[in-house]
């Protein structure tokens, strides 16, 4: 995956701001290079003209880099247990709202 250039452009009079809702439609599947060309030529002209959207790709590139370069964490069997309860309990109340 290429690093999207920050650009001088200015965003441009007739900005489509649903452009960059579908930015981050797919901005995952971009990130990781599973989008189809025509897609990912869209979104790389989309960001051409578009400096928050590029600065959010940069964002997010930089966060997935840094992700693959740190080592896993080992959680205590006890933490972990807490944790699942914990996140069992948020999924519950989330039905009920």
């Amino acid at each position: 995956m290429e690093n999207i250039p920050m650009t001088d452009h200015d965003t441009t009079p007739h900005h489509d701001e649903r452009s960059c809702k579908d930015l981050l439609e797919w901005l995952s599947d971009y990130i990781d290079g599973d989008l189809k060309e025509e897609l990912y030529e869209k979104i790389k002209n989309h960001a051409s003209h578009c400096k928050p959207c590029v600065a959010f790709i940069q964002t997010l590139q930089k966060t997935a880099e840094l992700i693959q370069t740190k080592p896993g964490i080992d959680v205590p069997p006890e933490a972990m247990a807490e944790l699942t309860v914990s996140l069992q309990q948020c999924k519950n109340e989330m039905k009920k709202a």
